[in-house]
C-alpha cells in the first residue's frame, strides 16, 4: 500500500497528514515560509510518501 499525504493551506500554516492505509500519522503543522516547505518536503520524503493530496480552495 502506498503512503499518502493530505495537506490542508491556510495563510500563515500548512497541515500535513500521512496515511499508510491502516494509520493516520500525528499531524504536523509547518509555516507557510520556505524554510518549512523544504521541512515539510524532507519529512514526506523520509516517511516515504508517495502522492499529495492538496485542499483546493
Amino acid at each position: 500500500m502506498k503512503k499518502v499525504c493530505g495537506l490542508d493551506v491556510h495563510k500563515d500554516n500548512i497541515v500535513c497528514a500521512i496515511y499508510n492505509g491502516n494509520n493516520y500519522s500525528q499531524v504536523k503543522e509547518f509555516s507557510t515560509m520556505t524554510p518549512d516547505n523544504y521541512s515539510m518536503g524532507e519529512y514526506m520524503q523520509l516517511e516515504g510518501v508517495e502522492e499529495v493530496a492538496l485542499e483546493s480552495t
